[in-house]
């Protein structure tokens, strides 16, 4: 059985009956996960473990250990974007 598990009804393919559907603006909330008993990064009523991260309502659930930014040595005058979808 598969619980406390989403999937994005918007941009996922067919219901394959694992895991909830919601739409992408509850997918880019962090509470939506929370609520569920996620542990995330400055919330401690699931733990003090911290292993999710969010870009709130921009990018997905990250691993804590994805939010490292990127680094990119390019010369001068360069222009780096990174970004996050």
């Amino acid at each position: 059985m598969i619980t406390q598990c989403f999937w994005d009804k918007q941009t996922g393919g067919p219901n394959n009956g694992l895991g909830t559907a919601l739409a992408t603006e509850l997918m880019h909330q962090a509470g939506t996960f929370i609520d569920a008993g996620w542990d995330f990064v400055n919330e401690t009523a699931n733990g003090t473990e911290y292993i999710w991260y969010i870009y709130e309502d921009v990018s997905y659930p990250l691993l804590r250990w994805q939010n490292n930014r990127p680094v990119a040595c390019i010369g001068d005058d360069q222009i780096v974007y990174a970004g996050h979808g």
